[in-house]
C-alpha cells in the first residue's frame, strides 16, 4: 500500500537515502517501483528491471524523483533473513 497522504512525498534525493538507510521502502509511481537500502546498495525493483546501484550512481540517476513511503501491514520485510544469501561469497 502506498501511503496516499499527499503531504508525505519525497523529493529531497539525500532525504530519500536516509529513510532507505533506516530501512523505509520508498516507492515511486511512474513506473511503480519499489527502493530498498541493502548492504551498501539501493536495490530498485518493478515489473520490468530488478537492479542495484550504488548510492552515488542512484543519487545521480533519481535525483529528480518523487518517491512515497511504501507501508504493507500485512507483511513487514525481514531484511535479515536475505543477508546470508547476500553475504555469500563464491570460494
Amino acid at each position: 500500500m502506498i501511503n496516499d497522504n499527499k503531504t508525505n512525498y519525497i523529493s529531497n534525493i539525500n532525504e530519500a537515502i536516509n529513510l532507505l538507510k533506516n530501512k523505509i521502502i520508498l516507492i515511486s509511481l511512474e513506473p511503480k517501483t519499489l527502493y530498498i537500502y541493502q548492504n551498501e546498495k539501493i536495490i530498485i525493483t518493478n515489473v520490468n528491471l530488478n537492479i542495484s546501484l550504488s548510492l552515488d550512481e542512484f543519487k545521480t540517476i533519481y535525483e529528480k524523483t518523487t518517491f512515497y513511503i511504501y507501508e504493507n501491514d500485512d507483511e513487514k520485510f525481514d531484511f535479515s533473513r536475505d543477508d546470508e544469501y547476500y553475504n555469500w561469497k563464491h570460494k
